[in-house]
């Protein structure tokens, strides 16, 4: 009767959990659309690219700090607190450690790339760029824990505040200055609202968890956990930015409407799917490596669901809506949303993929993944045909490349442990 019991109230505590995380992923999503609705329409197709570059070299450096969060909620799922009479919090050190080399790496990188994506606000885009590696750092270590514990409803509270935050200072910021270098700095400091709500103990305690493992140890399975971030960040929120360098900025207004369809168009199905990782990866970490591709079904059913509606949707309607919303100078080819968006399921199926490999201990086969569908999806920006089938097909390709990696790395480790 008891373990039936606590089967029970297991169940009963990921349906809250779950709950919890897809009130939080609306919450986040209407949100980034919402920033859209005022920062597009506020610095026009031209500045509206330049944020965009700014954004995207953001999120490639947070995008790789995101594999910190999913280390650390695969470290912490796996490590029962009694386990470890470390009285150092190695887990926070080593993500510190690392998001303060990620920053270091773009400080030193930045005369190379900087003026050509940032122009002139190169050096304060820097700044901000550096101080995002490093908040987003500390916020990924409490959100990873908070999923490794199963404190859905802080680690709820913990996305949303930083969303609603982001909007608040982006509308004031656009009201104000409607400058680019305005609504960056607004759309940085959002990331620091983690620090209050770490105040509480239970916040505290995820933040401060004694990992079972050595410094030295945790860091190394950190960094391999950022590599593949940032390679998937290239494909995810960094692709803007690569874009950029290889097609170049001669037309700015063309790039700033290309660049707003892939970010409309990824958020329905991206957003959700992103929220949902770390619960993923610490069910997956907590099982056996066999239940792995079945654990994905129901997620992997959801992102092509998502996908497909999007597409449809943009197909039928998305010319209409983006210029009802953002205005007459944002206008797009209806087949071209559509393509972005089904390219977006692929996006996400690969990044379910990723932390299945993750879950399962597969950190090189993770890194392997990620890496060749970014070298893939960079390799086509580079063939000289029209840029939006050339964006369309750099995102099918990269994705299926990785996923074949994936699956056969994840399917041979469920065959070997069942021998």
């Amino acid at each position: 009767m008891k373990r039936v019991a606590g089967r029970l109230e297991g169940e009963a505590g990921r349906t809250r959990g779950l709950r919890l995380v897809a009130t939080a992923t609306v919450v986040v999503a209407v949100a980034g659309y919402l920033v859209l609705v005022v920062a597009a329409p506020t610095l026009g197709p031209s500045r509206y690219s330049a944020f965009a570059s700014f954004w995207s070299a953001v999120y490639l450096a947070v995008g790789a700090i995101f594999g910190i969060q999913q280390e650390v909620a695969r470290q912490v799922s796996s490590t029962h607190a009694a386990e470890s009479d470390r009285r150092l919090p190695v887990i926070l050190v080593s993500a510190l450690s690392a998001g303060a080399l990620i920053a270091a790496v773009c400080a030193v990188s930045s005369p190379f790339w900087a003026g050509r994506v940032l122009g002139q606000d190169a050096v304060l885009g820097t700044v901000l760029i550096c101080l995002a590696a490093i908040l987003y750092s500390g916020q990924s270590v409490l959100t990873g824990s908070l999923a490794g514990l199963g404190e859905w409803r802080i680690y709820s509270a913990v996305i949303s505040a930083e969303a609603l935050s982001r909007l608040a200072l982006v509308i004031v910021a656009a009201s104000v200055f409607a400058s680019v270098a305005s609504i960056a700095v607004g759309t940085v400091l959002a990331m620091s609202v983690w620090i209050a709500i770490a105040a509480g103990s239970r916040a505290r305690t995820a933040l401060l968890f004694r990992s079972r493992l050595t410094l030295s140890a945790s860091l190394s399975r950190l960094m391999q956990s950022i590599g593949g971030a940032a390679a998937s960040s290239l494909l995810v929120t960094g692709f803007p930015l690569i874009l950029s360098l290889a097609v170049g900025r001669d037309e700015p207004a063309a790039m700033g409407v290309v660049i707003l369809v892939v970010t409309l168009t990824r958020a329905p199905v991206l957003v959700p799917m992103n929220a949902f990782l770390g619960m993923i990866v610490a069910r997956i970490s907590a099982g056996p490596a066999r239940k792995a591709l079945p654990s994905l079904r129901l997620p992997a059913l959801g992102v092509t669901v998502l996908a497909a509606t999007v597409a449809l949707g943009g197909l039928l309607w998305g010319r209409q809506l983006i210029a009802l919303a953002f205005g007459r100078t944002y206008l797009a080819d209806p087949w071209f949303i559509a393509g972005s968006a089904l390219v977006a399921g692929l996006v996400g199926l690969l990044s379910l993929t990723g932390a299945a490999a993750l879950g399962t201990g597969l950190h090189r086969a993770y890194l392997a993944g990620w890496l060749s569908a970014a070298a893939a999806s960079c390799a086509v920006l580079l063939v000289a045909i029209p840029l939006e089938p050339r964006v369309v097909l750099s995102l099918a390709l990269g994705p299926v490349v990785g996923l074949a990696i994936h699956l056969t790395a994840i399917y041979r480790m469920g065959r070997f442990e069942s021998e």
